[in-house]
């Protein structure tokens, strides 16, 4: 019995060996690829808060091209809303086109970017103005929470309303203000929260408001602050963004890109919607409130 069961083993050993070979777990297959036709690749965020717009123009790449992406010069770019032009001359440099708002679109206008250059097809892209948000109450609390490793931090509530009737999405960032006698300082704070309903977007959280309960959602978040003797004052601002479901898949999708760079990760599609080319144009409409914790 001992014997053959000692054989048994060694045949599955030597048949493992003989499968480790590395052409085994190898193979090379010829894809053919389409041939790429260069489209313009767009990207453009609208918010009616601010009097300033960046719109970029490029000419996309092959997905194996090694080039960076070329600029496409002396593009038309309209930006309307109800037949009104949004935006007037526009400053190019190298594919980047700066420029002023001069009328803004009301909340639940449909805004459209359209985008036209030689040698391309032209690109349109629509969004709809959404609803400024409100935050009902900021509270900060020293020492009030731990973070995702047990260190004791402080803690951060934000409690916003939300119109039940419509379907919102929401990015929350906050930026802490320090005042000295030297100057005054700002930079965004990094939030974290354990709750697996909100996302982690450009170092602040996101949420749709699929998770309010009677209409209104407390968002908790860890926050690291570390005081010096030099500061005379700080607030924490705290920003809203009540944002088109194409920028929060656009942001959530980007975050998920930037998370899978690395040999064990899993693709991500980076979402967009530009018809007739590639790219993204988003918008959102914004709120500010403050509180000063020192």
């Amino acid at each position: 019995m001992k014997t053959s069961i000692k054989i048994l083993v060694i045949a599955c050993f030597c048949f493992f060996a003989a499968s480790c070979n590395s052409d085994r777990f190898s193979q090379v297959v010829d894809v053919e690829l389409p041939e790429h036709e260069p489209r313009l690749a767009i990207s453009a965020d609208y918010r009616p808060n601010n009097d300033a717009i960046l719109i970029t123009v490029f000419e996309s790449q092959s997905i194996l091209s090694q080039n960076q992406s070329a600029a496409v010069e002396e593009a038309v770019i309209e930006l309307n809303a109800g037949g009104t032009s949004l935006i007037g001359t526009l400053i190019e440099d190298t594919g980047f086109y700066f420029g002023e708002i001069e009328s803004h679109a009301e909340p639940g206008d449909e805004v459209e970017l359209r985008v036209s250059a030689d040698g391309f097809e032209t690109v349109v892209a629509k969004q709809l103005i959404p609803d400024r948000p409100l935050i009902n109450e900021i509270a900060y609390t020293e020492d009030g929470t731990v973070d995702l490793y047990g260190e004791q931090v402080d803690l951060l509530e934000v409690t916003i309303p939300d119109n039940p009737n419509e379907e919102n999405y929401y990015i929350l960032r906050v930026f802490k203000t320090e005042y000295t006698s030297f100057g005054t300082y700002s930079y965004s704070t990094y939030l974290e929260t354990p709750d697996f309903t909100v996302d982690q977007i450009d170092g602040g959280l996101g949420f749709t408001d699929q998770s309010f309960i009677d209409n209104e959602l407390t968002i908790s978040s860890s926050i690291y602050n570390y005081m010096d003797e030099s500061l005379d004052s700080v607030n924490l601002v705290v920003e809203l963004e009540n944002v088109t479901r194409d920028k929060y898949l656009f942001k959530k999708s980007l975050q998920a890109y930037y998370n899978s760079q690395g040999p064990f990760a899993e693709p991500a599609d980076v979402h967009e919607n530009i018809q007739n080319g590639y790219g993204i144009f988003t918008a959102s409409n914004a709120a500010r409130d403050s509180i000063r914790i020192f």
